[in-house]
């Protein structure tokens, strides 16, 4: 979800449902979380997590959208032609030994998580940049492709 909202209430309580979620990662599978699970980690009311999420698919979205602005604020801190740095960046993110974000990207229940943040992190502007030119674009999308499919099957 979206929090396009300025206000501080619903932020912070947008904030401790996806740190709920994230509590419970590394110790069931996906299949196994449940809206009232993360409700009572967050403690807040199973209506509470409808109002700012559809389903778990939909918070599990939001963090990813978070794990995205984190990877772009860091690559826009770079000269814009430092494309080498833009991919060191990406994969020392993939690289985390966080057991969440290892679980998150790497574990048999979240391919799609992974499909989702390579697909947006590739999308990214500053990539797309690169790949404007079309003597760059197929390069630099296939080997960002490419490289990130082939570290995650060595990850799994």
């Amino acid at each position: 979800m979206e929090s396009s909202t300025q206000d501080l209430r619903v932020v912070k309580t947008i904030d401790i449902i996806k740190n709920a979620l994230l509590t419970l990662i590394p110790q069931k599978s996906f299949r196994e979380i449940t809206v009232v699970e993360i409700a009572r980690i967050a403690r807040v009311n199973r209506k509470t997590f409808y109002n700012h999420y559809t389903s778990i698919e939909d918070a599990l979205l939001d963090i990813e959208k978070d794990y995205v602005a984190e990877i772009s604020e860091q690559i826009e801190q770079l000269n814009p032609d430092d494309l080498g740095g833009a991919i060191l960046i990406y994969y020392e993110f993939l690289d985390s030994d966080d057991p969440v974000r290892q679980k998150l990207l790497y574990g048999s229940d979240y391919e799609k998580f992974f499909d989702r943040l390579n697909s947006d992190v590739m999308t990214l502007p500053f990539f797309m940049r690169f790949c404007k030119n079309d003597e760059y674009h197929d390069l630099v999308l296939g080997y960002l492709d490419a490289t990130a499919g082939i570290y995650l099957r060595w990850r799994r």
